[in-house]
């Protein structure tokens, strides 16, 4: 088949079976799809197909078939093989090369491997190559990347059907890599080990190269680095260690370098570093273990715990396992402490090696182990549970753990446990544990977290178990009857007592009060509930209720003869039955308890009551009077002058008092009458007698009588004659006679048919007429004018309206007339006195009165001034009534009271005069406008309700309301008034109410540490809670750190809370070096935030450099916020060459030398090479030590002075002592001069056998008395002990401290003495009654024994009774010894029974000391017989008989007025009524005991009741010296109506002897002699007895030293008529050739053995104290010693400027001011021409010298007082004088100006609110002076000093500072007061400086209520801007004010009105400047 053309297009291909149009294919498939087609059709023409395709992927851009149809085929184009059908042959196509597509490639170094991806048109296979196999190598299509960099690629295609073989190339490109990391985040904790960087954090590629690797951390505080990295090794990366510093995170950073095939790059990884969770270290622990010899053991402790102690240890053959071990046969001494050594203090120890080398070898040959037991930690360190008691002791526990929190201890329950306190102690914190109650609490122990530690707590239960209380609930006695009494069990618990009783017949218990009920015994029980302590508990007692003796009300009675039969009505609180009997009958009868009255006259009337329950059987008895009861009297007044002047009128001519005794009523004359009348009336609603006489005259036919008259009306007279003065006249002339009228007449004439008798008679009469007699027949009596008086008794009785007369005695009549009414109409008030008339015949008649008892008619009211008062004012209530006695019912007894209720009250007085009494009352009402409130504090905006009750009342509030109520919502706090008004009072009353608020008030808000602030709440009257838990309103904080305090603050139920906080300025300096050398810098530092600094440098800036040269002390002060903080340190300099001396010592004595130079090497002169070396100079020299430091080298010298060897003399004492008086002396003095004082002290060794007076008990020395010898005197001691016949004693003499230098390594020296025993061996035993009673009831006595000389053996002494039947010695044998001879020991004798019992009375026996026993030939000596016998008496017990008892068996009474007391009682009950009397009188001692009673009755109910039936007998003083004396009380015949008793006899009472002490003291009175002198001059010594001795005393006279004292006589003889008297004796100094001083010596008076009195023979001697003066002339100046002012050195002048006593020449003071002439000189400062030594006032400055030296005050200055020495004894004297200006010049040598007189301020100081300024003096400096800033607000009335705050600073200072000045400071005052620092000069006050504010202050409100407070408009300081214009207007406009010069007076008026409350505006013209505002007027 021929073609044309290599290319063929087919165009048209038809399918016969395809029928899809428009088939589109891709350049991509054609093939494909072509093929698919040719093979469909069945064209076979293989070669043409595939040349065909070939060029169509050769040349064919695009390949489209548009359509398909099997008859599209063009032949003409093609050539078929015809043998075909349908098929297409295409043959002879042309071979291409294929298109191969192999592009270049770019890698990244570290890339996987990967296939290569060439296409091409052929099919052939591909193969490839890389030139360069370094970069990358490949196999079959797979590239493998082996470096960074480039390479060729070469792919090979092999031919196939349509393509020729093809090549094609690429360029691989394989670029650095970017080193990958892959890291993990770190977490780590606090304190974990460092980390180590390696796989495990980075993981690289795997052909990455790592050199040099960077790690670095962000932040090095919490973690650094500690090395690089380096290469891969085996693929792990070499550790880095990345080093944990604190919790935080951090991150870290790997850096890689750039290398062949990386590039540079990093990675980070974060780093956190977790807080560590502490523990608590545990309390301790146990370590134990074994080894054998020669084997290792290793102990340590699990958790780091220090090991604290070796429990065991053994090196040997030690037995036990685990830890319980014991000590074997074999065991080396060393374990324990080799042991010790090894462990103690360290956490872990190991024992190895040879162990015999360590322990040594205990048992040789024998195989040893080492057993070991240790103890680590602390016990203090438990926190495990525990368990307490209640009563257990506070403890402690300690928590630690390694973390620095603070820990604290806290209690759930603190009713159990109470945490006082969590203190740092050591490394732990303890815990305060106090225990409070019982039961549980959890104690948490808490530890706050840090920087590193987490917090962490732990808790442990402690459980306090409550303990059984001790209840002391004794068995209880009583009385039935007894009151009501509370049960008062005790015990050491709290809890509450539960009381309760078994038997309620007994007793019944309520509460703690428990009631008697009956008699019987009951069990009380007692619980007592538990309390924080103790365990509930019940205990029980018994209660015994006693039958008693009842209490019969029997009372005496009075009865009249006329009353009726009465029953008899005993009470008594017992139930028994009564029976009544009277011994009397022929008075009264008693049938049952009825009595009838017989007669006039007394019985006695006996009750007996039976016993019952509770009470015994008991008889009493009473008295029953009849009688005839008018004439008994009451309210009585006797009669004397005095009340016949006051008290009665007279009426008549010739009536009148007589003496003061009598009223004549008549005189002896013919036709008169008279009458006597009381001047008040009385009432007859009350009884009425009058005891009196009446004298009818003398003659027998005498007229006419005497009438007793009550009458209403008057003081009137009758008739005369028969009339008897108050009769009508014959004619019943009304004017004549006294009606209406009740008369007694007493008639002594027969007026015919006028009387009744013609004999004289009594009659009574009523209303003036006998015609009006009462039913009575008269009673005519014997001749009545018998010159005689006669006793009249008038009654009248009350209640039965009788009246009756006694006539001498005899009742006249008594009879009942109801006179009131009948008589006086009803009315009571009568007067009553008596008439008298004479007619033709005479007598003169009297009537006089003894005693009137009546009641006056009295009527009283109440006047007052105000019936209505408001509280707290008063009334003033009166008695209308005068001159009576009143008696108010608020107690009062005067007539007027001033009353001040605090509510209505009623006030009564009861008002009484002559006898008659009224009662009055009156009611004060007193308004309560108190205001009661339902609150009286609120927080704003709550409402309170006011209100006030009173009825009837009008209210006003101050708010304007009228209702009694009113609801208020204050918002600040407000006072509140109500005024209430009822009957014209008007009370006022006014409430705060508090508007509460909550701040917090300080002084300061910064302060310096160590400082304090004040803290205040602000709210007044309530409680607080601060929150460093004070409870006060005020607290005062010294913070040491910046700190917030709160309070909270609660009132009336309501809280608030405040903080403030107040800054500490820390001023603290840090140095970076506190010890250098010379040259050195040192930077300080101080570094407060916002604070200013100043240095002593002068430097501000907060650090500084300095190079000290010295050792320097720097200060720094810090301010901030106005407050300046100071600080200071010190920088050490390290010195080189400096001298150091030490205190002179004494030769050979051992000194330590120690540098000050510490941490330091050293080399000492000795050789030594410590800091401090020991010393034993014997001669003054230098040592020296070399000391490094630092590098730098330096010397420094100690110098050691060595004192010179002096010494002081002593001689012999002068002779022996004796115990009589004969004392002794020695002498000292020194061996050379010193320079200063010498005191030598004495010491006395033995006190006992002598002493030295005080004085003497120092010796002074100076350089000019060195070598005169001091006399030291010794005294005896009488110790009244017989001793040997010499006893040694020892004086010690030494140097005493503050000696000259020279004498203080003087050694002490000792002498030795001898003292003669004067007490002669006078053995002897004493025996004395104590208790002479004993009794057969078993009652003792008891006797005193005790010996009179110390025994040299035991001294038994044995007693016997003489009637064993009757008493016996308890106590038969004592024994005595020397050391007890002089205590008494007591004799027990004990009463012995009858057997059988029988009355026997009191007997006598003897108590008999049988023998002594002992070695002592003194005691041995002693006859027992000669001894007297002691009388004792035993005591019946068997009735009848009468037992005796001294209370507390004392019977000895004093002449000091003590006493005695003797009980009685009977041995057997007596009849009911009976009673036994005893006799009782005193041996016939006068003066001595006192007995008042002459007898003692023991009545039937106390027979046994001791305590009631005593006598007391006291001791009476006779004031002269008797000794003891004995007094017998002789009890006598007993006298009972019971036989037994009466029959007892005399005998059958004891009679017991008392004692009573003398209360003389004898002694002597012994003048003060004068001082003698060798000159012979002679002293009176006076003596005398104090007290009047019994005998003869006679007085022995020696001296202790003869050779300079004689003496005139030696012997004084006093009697008692002469001991009072003063004997002189005459003593002589006495001259010696010596120069020996002055000497002291004694005068001995003795009692001589010839005294008769035994009392003054007991006294000891008496030494007196004689002083003979030297009469030789020391310094030859012709003036004798004793005369010589200065007597050491020659003065004959006698100088003697201050005229103290003492020469100039020996005075060191010579002007007495206080300061030494040595410190003064001989220099005339002031040239006045006195040197400054004899010159009072050195400076002329007219201020003492002693006053500016401060020795004395100016008040002072005349008081100076000076010793013998010359000098001032003020306890200031002789210091440093002052220096006040510290100039360097003594203020008494510097001329002392006080401050200008005239100083002054400006007078205005202009200020600015909120400005700081200063004020100052204008005109005077000075540094001699103080000042001090004062300050005036109100106006300069008062000034108060200023102190530094936070407004003022320089308050002492002439420059005062005000910080922050606010308007309120306007007009405040200001001055300064400046005072000399020199003594004499008065301070002196500056002028006053006014501040005045240089601005405008308008207020906002006025108050123009009148109370001085806001009343005007004031505007401050509108002065100061001269002319202007003030408007005001209301809301409306309206102008209501307007002035130029505005005067600030402005109150709130209009038109001369008030405005009303509201708001104003005004407007302010001034220089062009207007201001304008508003104005709130508010007058409430």
């Amino acid at each position: 088949m021929n073609h044309s053309a290599s290319t063929i297009t087919v165009k048209s291909i038809h399918l016969s079976y395809f029928n899809t149009n428009n088939l589109k294919f891709s350049h991509l498939r054609p093939l494909i799809y072509l093929r698919i087609l040719i093979t469909t059709f069945g064209i076979i023409c293989h070669s043409f197909i595939t040349s065909w395709v070939n060029d169509f992927f050769v040349y064919s851009e695009n390949f489209s078939i548009e359509s398909y149809s099997s008859n599209n085929i063009d032949p003409s184009n093609s050539t078929f093989d015809s043998t075909v059908n349908s098929q297409m042959i295409i043959s002879q196509v042309r071979l291409d090369d294929p298109t191969i597509i192999f592009n270049d490639l770019t890698k990244i170094f570290g890339d996987p491997n990967f296939d290569l991806t060439a296409t091409s048109s052929s099919t052939g296979s591909f193969s490839y190559t890389s030139d360069n196999q370094s970069i990358a190598t490949i196999s079959g299509n797979t590239i493998t990347v082996k470096a960074a960099g480039s390479t060729l690629i070469t792919l090979t295609q092999a031919p196939d059907l349509n393509y020729n073989s093809g090549t094609a190339t690429m360029t691989l490109t394989v670029v650095k890599a970017t080193p990958s990391f892959s890291v993990s985040n770190v977490i780590a904790t606090y304190g974990d080990l460092p980390l180590l960087i390696g796989n495990s954090q980075i993981t690289l590629n795997e052909e990455q190269e790592f050199k040099n690797l960077d790690v670095s951390s962000s932040d090095t505080f919490v973690a650094t680095i500690s090395t690089t990295l380096s290469d891969v090794l085996d693929g792990t990366y070499r550790n880095n260690k990345i080093i944990l510093k604190n919790a935080g995170q951090s991150t870290i950073t790997i850096s890689h370098p750039e290398t062949t095939n990386y590039n540079a790059g990093s990675v980070t990884l974060n780093l956190q570093i977790n807080k560590l969770t502490p523990t608590f270290s545990q309390p301790f622990g146990y370590l134990y273990g074994e080894m054998r010899e020669a084997g290792t053991l290793n102990l340590s402790t699990p958790n780091g715990e220090l090991i604290s102690e070796v429990v065991f240890a053994s090196y040997g053959t030690p037995t036990g396992s685990n830890g319980d071990y014991e000590i074997g046969n074999c065991h080396a001494t060393t374990s324990q402490a080799k042991t010790e050594e090894l462990a103690l203090g360290n956490s872990s120890f190991q024992i190895s090696g040879w162990t015999n080398n360590i322990f040594g070898d205990p048992c040789g040959g024998v195989v040893k182990d080492y057993y070991v037991k240790v103890k680590y930690g602390q016990d203090t360190y438990d926190l495990s549970d525990l368990t307490k008691l209640t009563t257990d002791d506070d403890f402690e526990r300690t928590a630690v753990t390694d973390s620095d929190g603070s820990i604290t201890f806290s209690s759930s329950n603190q009713g159990v446990i109470k945490i006082n306190s969590s203190t740092q102690s050591g490394t732990g914190t303890v815990g305060s544990h106090e225990i409070i109650g019982g039961g549980q609490t959890v104690i948490t122990v808490y530890q706050e977290a840090t920087s590193n530690f987490n917090s962490i707590s732990t808790s442990y239960n402690v459980t306090v178990n409550k303990v059984d209380p001790t209840i002391i609930f004794n068995d209880i006695t009583k009385d039935y009857g007894d009151p009501d009494f509370d049960l008062s069990a005790t015990s050491n618990s709290t809890g509450a007592f539960i009381y309760s009783t078994t038997n309620d017949s007994v007793a019944v218990v309520i509460g703690n009060s428990i009631s008697l009920v009956g008699a019987g015994s009951t069990i009380v029980t007692v619980q007592q509930a538990e309390d924080s302590i103790y365990n509930s508990a019940t205990v029980t007692m018994t209660l015994t209720v006693l039958k008693v003796d009842p209490t019969i009300i029997f009372n005496d009675l009075t009865k009249d003869y006329r009353d009726p039969d009465f029953d008899l009505s005993a009470t008594s609180n017992s139930t028994g039955d009564f029976t009544y009997s009277i011994t009397n009958t022929s008075i009264a009868v008693v049938t049952g308890n009825s009595v009838s009255i017989a007669d006039l006259g007394s019985t006695v009337v006996t009750v007996q009551q039976a016993e019952d329950s509770n009470y015994n059987s008991a008889t009493v008895t009473m008295t029953l009077t009849v009688l005839n009861t008018i004439f008994v009297t009451e309210n009585c007044v006797p009669v004397d002058s005095n009340y016949y002047e006051s008290s009665f009128s007279l009426v008549g001519v010739n009536t009148s008092i007589i003496d003061g005794d009598y009223v004549r009523l008549t005189t002896d004359e013919n036709y008169q009458n008279g009458s006597v009348w009381n001047n008040n009336r009385i009432s007859l609603n009350e009884n009425f007698v009058l005891d009196g006489e009446i004298y009818l005259g003398n003659k027998n036919n005498g007229a006419d009588g005497i009438a007793f008259v009550f009458q209403p009306n008057s003081t009137d007279l009758g008739e005369f004659g028969g009339g008897l003065g108050y009769l009508i006249n014959q004619n019943n002339d009304p004017n004549t006679g006294i009606s209406p009228s009740v008369a007694i007449e007493f008639d002594t004439y027969y007026n015919n048919q006028m009387d009744p008798s013609a004999d004289d008679h009594i009659d009574i009469n009523i209303n003036g007429q006998r015609t009006n007699s009462l039913v009575i027949s008269a009673t005519s009596m014997s001749d009545l004018e018998d010159g005689l008086w006669h006793s009249i008794v008038i009654a009248w009785e009350a209640d039965t309206s009788t009246l009756g007369l006694k006539f001498d005695g005899e009742v006249i009549f008594s009879t009942s007339y109801n006179a009131i009414d009948q008589v006086f109409g009803g009315n009571p008030y009568v007067y009553w006195g008596f008439t008298a008339a004479t007619g033709g015949a005479r007598n003169e008649q009297r009537v006089k009165f003894s005693r009137i008892c009546s009641t006056d008619e009295l009527t009283s009211t109440i006047s007052t001034t105000a019936t209505t008062i408001c509280e707290g004012d008063t009334a003033s209530l009166s008695a209308t009534e005068d001159d009576a006695t009143y008696l108010w019912s608020n107690g009062a007894t005067t007539q007027g009271v001033v009353v001040s209720p605090t509510a209505t009250t009623s006030y009564t007085v009861r008002v009484t005069k002559n006898g008659m009494s009224s009662t009055s009352s009156i009611v004060i009402e007193v308004l309560d406008s108190e205001i009661t409130a339902t609150a009286t504090s609120v927080f704003e905006n709550e409402t309170v309700t006011l209100s006030s009750s009173v009825t009837g009342a009008t209210y006003l509030w101050s708010t304007g309301a009228t209702s009694s109520s009113i609801s208020i919502t204050p918002t600040e706090t407000t006072s509140y008034t109500i005024q209430v008004t009822k009957n014209g009072v008007t009370c006022s009353s006014s409430i705060e109410v508090v508007v509460l608020t909550s701040t917090i008030s300080t002084t300061a808000t910064t302060i310096c540490e160590g400082d304090t602030a004040s803290l205040s709440a602000t709210e007044d009257d309530a409680t607080y809670l601060w929150s460093n838990g004070a409870t006060t309103q005020g607290v005062v904080v010294s913070p040491t750190a910046t700190t917030s305090y709160t309070v909270r603050v609660t009132k009336n139920g309501m809280s608030s809370t405040s903080s403030i906080v107040i800054e500490v300025l820390d001023s603290e300096i840090t140095a970076t070096a506190t010890s250098v050398f010379e040259n050195e810098t040192v930077t300080l530092s101080s570094s407060v935030t916002g604070a200013t600094y100043l240095w002593s440098t002068g430097a501000t800036s907060s650090s500084i450099s300095i190079t000290p040269t010295e050792t320097t002390s720097y200060t720094i002060q810090v301010t901030k916020n106005g407050v300046t903080c100071s600080n200071s340190i010190e920088i050490e300099v390290i010195q080189g060459n400096g001298l150091n001396f030490e205190t002179p010592v004494c030769a050979n004595q051992t000194v330590t030398l120690t540098t000050d130079i510490t941490s330091a090497t050293y080399l000492w002169s000795t050789g030594a090479t410590s800091s401090s070396i020991e010393v034993q100079p014997s001669e003054t020299i230098t040592y020296t030590v070399q000391i490094s430091k630092n590098g730098v080298t330096c010397d420094q010298h100690f110098v050691v002075e060595v004192y010179d060897d002096y010494d002081f003399i002593l001689s012999q004492i002068s002779n022996p002592l004796n115990e009589n008086g004969v004392t002794a002396n020695f002498k000292v003095s020194l061996s050379q001069a010193p320079a200063g004082m010498v005191y030598i002290q004495l010491t006395n060794q033995n006190p006992e056998y002598v002493f030295i007076s005080a004085e003497e008990g120092l010796i002074e020395f100076d350089a000019l008395s060195w070598n005169v010898p001091a006399v030291v005197n010794l005294y005896p001691v009488d110790d009244d002990l017989t001793e040997e016949e010499t006893q040694e004693f020892q004086i010690s003499i030494e140097v005493a401290d503050g000696s000259d230098s020279a004498y203080l390594c003087t050694a002490s020296q000792t002498l030795t003495g001898q003292i003669l025993d004067d007490d002669v061996n006078e053995a002897g035993i004493e025996i004395s009654i104590v208790d002479p009673l004993t009794g057969e009831n078993g009652n003792e006595g008891s006797l005193k024994v005790v010996l009179t000389s110390q025994p040299n053996a035991p001294v038994q002494l044995n007693f016997s009774s003489s009637n064993t039947a009757e008493g016996e010695v308890s106590n038969d044998v004592i024994t005595f010894i020397s050391s007890n001879w002089d205590i008494p020991q007591t004799i027990i004798i004990k009463g012995i029974d009858d057997a059988p019992p029988f009355p026997d009375g009191p007997i006598d026996y003897f108590i008999l000391l049988d023998s002594i026993n002992t070695d002592d030939d003194n005691y041995a000596g002693i006859d027992p017989s000669s001894l007297s016998q002691h009388q004792m008496t035993n005591q019946d017990n068997d009735a009848p008989g009468i037992f005796l008892s001294v209370k507390d068996d004392n019977y000895r009474t004093s002449e000091d007025g003590t006493d005695v007391v003797v009980y009685f009682e009977l041995l057997s009950s007596i009849s009911a009524g009976a009673s036994v009397t005893i006799p009782l009188s005193l041996s016939t001692v006068e003066d001595e005991i006192q007995l008042l009673e002459t007898s003692l009755t023991i009545l039937q109910e106390n027979w046994d009741k001791p305590e009631r039936n005593q006598i007391t007998l006291t001791g009476l003083d006779d004031f002269i010296l008797d000794g003891t004396q004995e007094v017998i009380l002789i009890t006598g015949d007993p006298v009972s109506e019971e036989p037994p008793y009466d029959q007892l006899g005399a005998s059958g009472v004891v009679d017991v002897v008392f004692y009573n002490e003398d209360n003389e003291v004898p002694g002597l009175e012994i003048g003060t002699p004068e001082a003698l002198s060798e000159n012979m001059n002679s002293t009176l010594v006076p003596i005398r007895l104090t007290q009047l001795p019994n005998a003869e005393v006679t007085l022995t006279l020696f001296l202790s030293d003869y050779s300079e004292v004689a003496i005139g006589s030696t012997a004084l003889i006093f009697t008692p008529e002469n001991w009072d008297v003063y004997q002189e004796i005459e003593l002589f100094g006495v001259d010696d050739p010596i120069i020996d001083g002055d000497i002291n010596s004694s005068l001995i008076v003795q009692i001589s053995d010839a005294t008769l009195d035994k009392d003054y023979k007991l006294l000891k001697d008496v030494s007196v104290l004689l002083l003979t003066l030297d009469n030789e002339d020391f310094d030859n100046d012709l003036i004798l010693d004793i005369d010589d002012n200065c007597a050491i050195i020659s003065n004959p002048d006698q100088l003697d400027t201050d005229q103290d006593g003492v020469g100039d020449l020996c005075d060191e003071d010579r002007d007495n001011d206080g300061i030494l002439n040595s410190v003064e000189q001989e220099i005339d400062l002031d040239g006045d021409g006195l040197t400054n030594d004899i010159d009072l006032d050195s400076d002329g400055d007219g201020c003492l010298d002693s006053i500016e030296a401060g020795i004395i005050s100016v008040s002072e200055a005349e008081n100076l007082i000076v010793d013998e020495n010359g000098l001032v004894l003020d306890s200031k004297a002789y210091q440093t004088p002052l220096d006040l200006d510290e100039n360097g010049v003594s203020d008494y040598l510097e001329y002392q100006a006080g401050p200008s007189t005239e100083v002054f301020l400006p007078e205005t100081v202009d200020f600015t609110s909120g400005t700081t300024f200063t004020i100052g003096l204008t005109n005077y400096t000075s540094t001699a002076v103080s000042y001090q800033w004062q300050i005036s607000t109100d106006g300069g009335v008062s000034f108060e000093n200023v102190a530094n705050s936070t407004n003022f600073s320089g308050v002492n200072s002439d420059q005062l500072t005000l910080n922050n000045a606010s308007s309120s400071d306007n007009k405040t005052q200001f001055r300064v007061e400046i005072t000399s620092l020199f003594i004499c000069s008065d301070p002196i006050t500056s002028s006053v400086a006014v501040l005045s504010l240089n601005e405008l202050i308008i207020p906002n409100a006025i108050s123009p209520n009148g109370d001085g407070i806001n009343d005007n408009l004031e505007i401050i300081g509108l002065e100061k801007f001269g002319s202007h214009t003030l408007e005001i207007y209301n809301r409306l406009g309206l102008k209501l004010y307007e002035i130029n010069s505005y005067q600030n007076d402005w109150n709130g008026y209009y038109n001369g009105s008030p405005l009303p409350n509201g708001t104003y505006f005004y407007i302010l013209y001034m220089d062009g400047d207007i201001k304008k505002g508003f104005i709130y007027l508010n007058r409430n």
